[in-house]
């Protein structure tokens, strides 16, 4: 499953719920905080344990520039996967804002789109061969 902005906070939320084999978040909307209805009455990230439950590798890509987290948010989201034993990589683009792989955008930045682009095919590639 693969999911932009809010989708991606939605993608993880379905990835707590039920086995995926692969999980893509491009910079999930206000994954670590309660601010959306889906946040609550716990933040989604302190779902985490749950995705790792399922088996379920995550790919988060974000923008060091994204104005949806700060540095400890992002440092969040990698530690509750790290500590859930969530096989996972997070990514994040120097001076990147959010909205980077939207080509219609002025946030659109081409080099950090392709590499989250390579990412994603890699993951997706490596999970659909596993069956």
């Amino acid at each position: 499953m693969v999911g932009l902005s809010a989708g991606g906070h939605i993608a993880y939320y379905a990835a707590t719920e039920m086995p995926l084999a692969a999980l893509v978040a491009f910079y999930p909307g206000w994954l670590t905080t309660g601010e959306i209805a889906l946040g609550r009455p716990e933040p989604t990230i302190g779902l985490t344990p749950r995705v790792a439950g399922h088996g379920t590798p995550v790919l988060v890509l974000n923008g060091e520039g994204d104005h949806l987290y700060t540095g400890e948010d992002r440092a969040g989201i990698a530690r509750e996967s790290a500590e859930s034993g969530t096989r996972h990589e997070v990514v994040l683009y120097p001076d990147t804002p959010h909205g980077f792989f939207r080509d219609e955008r002025d946030t659109y930045r081409p080099e950090a789109a392709a590499d989250a682009w390579s990412r994603t095919m890699a993951l997706l590639r490596e999970t659909s061969a596993r069956g």
